[in-house]
């Protein structure tokens, strides 16, 4: 019994980690998530030491 309930919790943890992949793909394939992609950009590239050559 055990084995079983790992084996379906193993397959369950595998379908939503298959949804949520998809999911966001989606999002950002739509261009939903363009405008925090490029914050994100932003804020790393302030974070870079400068270049003092």
């Amino acid at each position: 019994m055990g084995h079983s309930l790992l084996r379906s919790s193993a397959f369950h943890i595998g379908v939503m980690t298959l949804l949520v992949f998809l999911g966001v793909m989606g999002l950002r394939w739509e261009g939903f998530l363009e405008s925090a992609e490029l914050d994100a950009y932003d804020w790393s590239m302030r974070l870079r030491p400068t270049n003092t050559r």
